[in-house]
Protein backbone atom coordinates (compact mmCIF):
# COMPACT_ATOMS: atom_id res chain seq x y z
CA UNK A 1 0.00 0.00 0.00
CA UNK A 2 1.51 3.33 -1.02
CA UNK A 3 1.41 6.37 1.20
CA UNK A 4 -1.32 8.96 0.63
CA UNK A 5 0.80 11.81 2.02
CA UNK A 6 4.50 12.11 2.77
CA UNK A 7 5.96 11.52 6.21
CA UNK A 8 7.06 15.17 6.33
CA UNK A 9 3.52 16.40 5.59
CA UNK A 10 2.00 14.00 8.11
CA UNK A 11 4.47 15.12 10.80
CA UNK A 12 3.70 18.76 10.00
CA UNK A 13 -0.05 18.17 10.37
CA UNK A 14 0.25 16.15 13.58
CA UNK A 15 2.53 18.84 15.03
CA UNK A 16 0.00 21.53 14.08
CA UNK A 17 -2.66 19.55 15.97
CA UNK A 18 -0.34 19.20 18.98
CA UNK A 19 0.44 22.93 18.83
CA UNK A 20 -3.29 23.76 18.68
CA UNK A 21 -3.83 21.59 21.76
CA UNK A 22 -0.81 23.25 23.42
CA UNK A 23 0.77 19.87 24.18
CA UNK A 24 3.99 20.45 26.11
CA UNK A 25 7.38 19.22 24.88
CA UNK A 26 7.55 16.85 27.88
CA UNK A 27 4.19 15.28 27.06
CA UNK A 28 5.23 15.00 23.39
CA UNK A 29 8.34 13.13 24.48
CA UNK A 30 6.31 10.83 26.74
CA UNK A 31 3.82 10.12 23.94
CA UNK A 32 6.30 10.00 21.04
CA UNK A 33 5.20 6.46 20.17
CA UNK A 34 1.60 7.68 19.90
CA UNK A 35 2.73 10.58 17.72
CA UNK A 36 4.60 8.19 15.40
CA UNK A 37 1.46 6.03 15.14
CA UNK A 38 -0.67 9.07 14.24
CA UNK A 39 1.88 10.06 11.57
CA UNK A 40 1.76 6.54 10.08
CA UNK A 41 -2.03 6.55 10.08
CA UNK A 42 -2.02 9.90 8.27
CA UNK A 43 0.49 8.64 5.72
CA UNK A 44 -1.79 5.64 5.03
CA UNK A 45 -4.85 7.88 4.70
CA UNK A 46 -6.63 6.36 7.71
CA UNK A 47 -6.43 9.64 9.59
CA UNK A 48 -7.10 13.06 8.04
CA UNK A 49 -6.82 16.39 9.83
CA UNK A 50 -9.08 19.31 8.98
CA UNK A 51 -6.61 22.22 9.22
CA UNK A 52 -9.37 24.74 9.96
CA UNK A 53 -11.12 22.95 12.83
CA UNK A 54 -8.35 20.54 13.94
CA UNK A 55 -10.87 17.69 13.83
CA UNK A 56 -9.33 14.32 12.99
CA UNK A 57 -11.35 12.00 10.74
CA UNK A 58 -10.54 8.32 11.20
CA UNK A 59 -11.58 5.91 8.47
CA UNK A 60 -12.27 2.54 10.07
CA UNK A 61 -10.55 -0.47 8.52
CA UNK A 62 -13.46 -2.57 9.72
CA UNK A 63 -16.71 -0.56 9.71
CA UNK A 64 -19.26 -1.25 12.44
CA UNK A 65 -22.58 -1.44 10.60
CA UNK A 66 -23.13 1.98 9.05
CA UNK A 67 -20.28 3.51 11.07
CA UNK A 68 -17.39 3.90 8.65
CA UNK A 69 -15.62 6.96 10.09
CA UNK A 70 -15.07 8.61 13.44
CA UNK A 71 -14.48 12.32 13.92
CA UNK A 72 -12.46 13.37 16.96
CA UNK A 73 -12.86 16.87 18.31
CA UNK A 74 -9.63 18.56 19.38
CA UNK A 75 -10.75 19.70 22.85
CA UNK A 76 -12.77 18.17 25.70
CA UNK A 77 -14.33 19.79 28.73
CA UNK A 78 -14.39 18.13 32.13
CA UNK A 79 -18.17 17.95 31.86
CA UNK A 80 -17.94 15.97 28.61
CA UNK A 81 -15.50 13.56 30.23
CA UNK A 82 -17.58 13.24 33.41
CA UNK A 83 -20.78 12.63 31.43
CA UNK A 84 -19.15 9.66 29.69
CA UNK A 85 -17.16 8.23 32.59
CA UNK A 86 -20.09 8.33 35.06
CA UNK A 87 -21.75 5.52 33.12
CA UNK A 88 -18.83 3.14 33.76
CA UNK A 89 -20.02 0.40 36.10
CA UNK A 90 -16.72 -1.46 36.44
CA UNK A 91 -13.92 1.02 35.87
CA UNK A 92 -10.84 -0.32 34.14
CA UNK A 93 -8.44 0.89 31.46
CA UNK A 94 -10.56 -0.37 28.54
CA UNK A 95 -13.77 1.15 29.89
CA UNK A 96 -12.03 4.45 30.56
CA UNK A 97 -10.58 4.49 27.04
CA UNK A 98 -13.99 3.79 25.50
CA UNK A 99 -15.52 6.61 27.59
CA UNK A 100 -12.90 9.08 26.35
CA UNK A 101 -13.29 7.94 22.74
CA UNK A 102 -17.05 8.31 23.13
CA UNK A 103 -16.62 11.86 24.49
CA UNK A 104 -14.23 12.76 21.66
CA UNK A 105 -16.38 11.35 18.87
CA UNK A 106 -19.91 11.74 20.22
CA UNK A 107 -20.52 8.06 19.48
CA UNK A 108 -22.36 5.77 21.87
CA UNK A 109 -19.99 3.56 23.85
CA UNK A 110 -22.04 0.46 22.93
CA UNK A 111 -21.20 1.06 19.25
CA UNK A 112 -17.54 1.70 20.06
CA UNK A 113 -17.33 -1.62 21.90
CA UNK A 114 -18.09 -3.30 18.57
CA UNK A 115 -14.97 -1.78 16.96
CA UNK A 116 -12.26 -4.09 15.75
CA UNK A 117 -9.13 -3.99 17.91
CA UNK A 118 -7.13 -2.69 14.93
CA UNK A 119 -9.35 0.39 14.68
CA UNK A 120 -9.44 0.76 18.45
CA UNK A 121 -5.64 1.04 18.59
CA UNK A 122 -5.70 4.29 16.62
CA UNK A 123 -8.65 5.57 18.68
CA UNK A 124 -6.74 4.73 21.87
CA UNK A 125 -3.58 6.50 20.73
CA UNK A 126 -5.60 9.64 20.03
CA UNK A 127 -7.48 9.47 23.33
CA UNK A 128 -4.22 9.24 25.33
CA UNK A 129 -3.57 12.91 24.56
CA UNK A 130 -6.70 13.75 26.56
CA UNK A 131 -5.98 11.39 29.47
CA UNK A 132 -2.28 11.89 30.14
Amino acid sequence: MSDVISKEQAEKEVNSWLDFKKVSPKKRETLKGNIAYLVEAMMEGLLVLDPETFVFEHTLKFPVGDLKKLKYKPRLTLKEIQDRTQAIKTPGPLEQSIAYISALTGQNSAILKEMDSEDNTLADYLSFFFMA
